[in-house]
């Protein structure tokens, strides 16, 4: 997601290849670099393409398609929703990749909605309202690829707008939780354990290291800091180890665990 908002200025071949790549480099990086060279296919059976439920087009049509498809994501006369999920629902038609067109796919509807402006600071969690119910959604592309694109954009709809309601209340959430700390820890009003505490949201994992460098810290300040927090029960350290220590604030990580249980609560 990272790499799709840092791309968001400039969605085209490089970027979605980019995009991809961001995804697909730990699980499978063979795969990434390029559009696919070879045929794909949707269901059925890993011998051939003759009882999938869906045939992706020709490896050689990919290039065309996709550069068709980056032309129609430059229009700026369609209502920014519709247009997000037609893209969507076009690119996982294409299949560009051998593998992770899924992922990629949802990274950049919410690419789009950030290029188009409809999202400016946060990333609404659209893509997991999607998977909520991932028979509906997989019936809407279906829908789609048969001619029919109400479906998927009255999914999108739902989705943009639950995912901002849980964004909402993720939001309210972390804020209730930062005044608390904020009451909590007793050291001074400039000392460098106030500015990482208002990091935790963004970073529940943090390093000596990590400190050091997001506040250009010493070492000892960085220690001082996570010490103090510790002391103030708002971090503690997980790995039991002398060197390379961890310390996570478990209050944010519980909080991002109901986000994730209340944005996806995925039927199969």
């Amino acid at each position: 997601m990272q790499a799709a908002i840092r791309l968001a200025g400039q969605l085209d071949e490089s970027a979605i290849i980019e995009m991809h790549a961001a995804l697909l480099h730990e699980s499978n990086p063979e795969a990434t670099g390029a559009w696919r060279r070879q045929a794909v296919w949707i269901g059925g059976t890993g011998l051939g393409p003759h009882t999938a439920n869906f045939v992706p087009p020709r490896a050689e049509l990919v290039p065309a398609a996709m550069a068709d498809l980056i032309e129609f994501m430059k229009r700026d006369d369609l209502p920014v929703l519709v247009h997000a999920a037609i893209t969507h629902a076009q690119f996982e038609t294409i299949h560009p990749f051998i593998d992770g067109n899924g992922r990629t796919g949802r990274a950049l509807l919410h690419a789009m909605l950030r290029s188009k402006g409809l999202l400016q600071n946060v990333t609404v969690p659209i893509s997991a309202g999607l998977l909520a119910d991932t028979s509906h959604y997989f019936a809407s592309l279906t829908a789609y690829q048969a001619g029919n694109p109400e479906d998927i954009v009255l999914l999108v709809g739902e989705a943009a707008f639950r995912g901002v309601s849980e964004a909402r209340w993720l939001m309210s959430a972390v804020e209730d939780l930062l005044g608390g700390w904020r009451e909590t820890l007793t050291a001074r009003q400039d000392a460098l354990s106030r500015a990482v505490l208002e990091e935790l949201p963004r970073q529940p994992v943090l390093s000596v290291s990590a400190v050091e460098a997001r506040f250009e810290a010493s070492n000892t300040a960085a220690r001082r800091a996570l010490d103090q927090l510790e002391a103030a029960d708002i971090v503690h350290e997980f790995t039991g180890r002398k060197r390379s220590k961890l310390w996570v604030a478990t209050q944010v990580t519980d909080l991002l665990d109901q986000f994730a249980e209340r944005a996806v609560r995925r039927t199969l």
